[in-house]
Parts: C-alpha cells; sequence; structure tokens
C-alpha cells in the first residue's frame, strides 16, 4: 500500500454484489465437475477473505491499470474483472504459464482440455489481456507499456527469490494510492522484508 485514500461505505454493497454475480455463479457451476479437486472458489455466505479484499479494493480504487501474475484457473482474474465491469473502467493484464504438476512448485495441473482463464466468463473478457509466458521474461516489458499500475496482484512462483524480484520490479510502477497484493505471504518471509524496506 503506498497510501490508499479513506473510502465510507460501500464495502457492504459490494460484497453483496459480488455474492449475487450470475455471471460468474455460472461460470463456478459449469466447471465444478472438473476442477473441484483442485480449487473450490465459491460464492454467497462462503465468499474468502481473498475474494473480497480483491474485488471489493478493485471497486473502491476504481484503477485504470490491474496487473496480475499467475493466473491459472483465472477465479481471481474474473473477480478482478467482475470490478472493474462494474468500474466501467480499467484494464487487467495477466501474466502466467499453463500450471504443470512439479514445475515452479505447481502441486496440480490444468484439466485436459482446459487452457489457462478458463473461470473468466466471454461478458468480461473486453477488458482482459492475457499474456502467455515466464513472468521473469513478460513482467517488466508490460509494466513498461502500461507506464503505471493501480494494483499488482502477485500469485505466480512462490519461492522467495521470485517473490521479491516482483515486488521490487512493480513497486517503481506503483501508482502513489496504489495496492501490492500477494498470495501465500506465509510461506517464507519475503513479503515482510519487502515492505520493512519500503517501509510500508
Amino acid at each position: 500500500q503506498k497510501g490508499i485514500p479513506a473510502h465510507g461505505g460501500g464495502i457492504e454493497r459490494h460484497v453483496e454484489e459480488l455474492a449475487g454475480s450470475e455471471v460468474l455463479r455460472a461460470s463456478l457451476e459449469r466447471y465444478q465437475a472438473v476442477i473441484e479437486p483442485h480449487v473450490q472458489p465459491r460464492l454467497s455466505t462462503a465468499v474468502n477473505a481473498e475474494d473480497l479484499f480483491c474485488y471489493v479494493a478493485t471497486r473502491l480504487l476504481k484503477p485504470s491499470a490491474v496487473v496480475a501474475t499467475g493466473c491459472a484457473t483465472g477465479w481471481s482474474s474474473a473477480l478482478f474483472l467482475l470490478a472493474l465491469h462494474h468500474n466501467a473502467k480499467g484494464q487487467l493484464v495477466s501474466i502466467d504459464l499453463p500450471p504443470v504438476r512439479g514445475q515452479r512448485g505447481m502441486q496440480w495441473s490444468l484439466p485436459e482440455g482446459l487452457e489457462v482463464g478458463f473461470y473468466v466468463p466471454p461478458e468480461l473478457r473486453s477488458r482482459w489481456t492475457l499474456v502467455t509466458g515466464d513472468a521473469r521474461v513478460e513482467l517488466v516489458p508490460v509494466l513498461g507499456r502500461l507506464g503505471s499500475v493501480d494494483i499488482f496482484h502477485h500469485d505466480s512462483d512462490h519461492s522467495y527469490v521470485h517473490m521479491m524480484w516482483e515486488y521490487t520490479s512493480v513497486w517503481p510502477a506503483l501508482a502513489p494510492h496504489g495496492l501490492l497484493v500477494s498470495d501465500d505471504i506465509g510461506w517464507h518471509t519475503a513479503f515482510w522484508d519487502f515492505a520493512t524496506a519500503v517501509g510500508r
């Protein structure tokens, strides 16, 4: 967080908006049998804290540019894109390699016949660019093209070295009121070490 401005009210409304999303519910129902052994994102009363944070933060900040590393099923991307849709502004760039069990710490592979980001409904794809490639190769060029990023979401290689590299690469491009968000920060101390280093 570089300095998020205060927001009054509206959070409960956005939570209800996410829980009541028919377009996301239809996507979940379509793939439930296929993906259930790997990941079980849910709506309604079971929406988890990470989902709520990504969605509500995007609704409140109304970003122009969101960048996410690690797309996999596309569930997080779908959350960002739904928020951007309701904001009527902003673009998401997702960077990912198809997950393969045993590579880069992945414990599962995409089900046969499904592509990275399959959860993202067609109705939400107009604000989305999917870059298929290694974040180590693709992230810096993406940042260069965008110039500034309002929200960055890390969910790719969770090694200490890679997470620290992503954080330090993105930080100079993060907007003054931008957010750097990271998944799995409990695996080691990269997030805490970086936050200490930048005084946040």
